[in-house]
């Protein structure tokens, strides 16, 4: 099993999702299993203050999207 720590950038959600799709580049690049955990700053689309790029995605949905993630909330 592989683990990533993540800690994306809090400024930009551009920059937030081309770091998840490095993220998700590591992960199709392996049959080991990957778990990525840690602070993604990115919320998933119909959230409450949800911040997106110009295309309307934002680096959580897109990771959700692919249905190999899941997320867990933080106490």
């Amino acid at each position: 099993m592989r683990v990533l720590a993540v800690h994306l950038s809090h400024r930009s959600e551009p920059v937030r999702i081309a770091a998840a799709k490095l993220i998700e580049q590591q992960r199709r690049q392996s049959s080991i299993p990957l778990i990525a955990a840690g602070d993604f700053n990115s919320t998933p689309l119909g959230f409450p203050k949800v911040k997106t790029d110009k295309s309307g995605q934002s680096a959580l949905s897109m990771l959700l999207k692919s249905g190999e993630y899941t997320t867990m909330p933080v106490d």
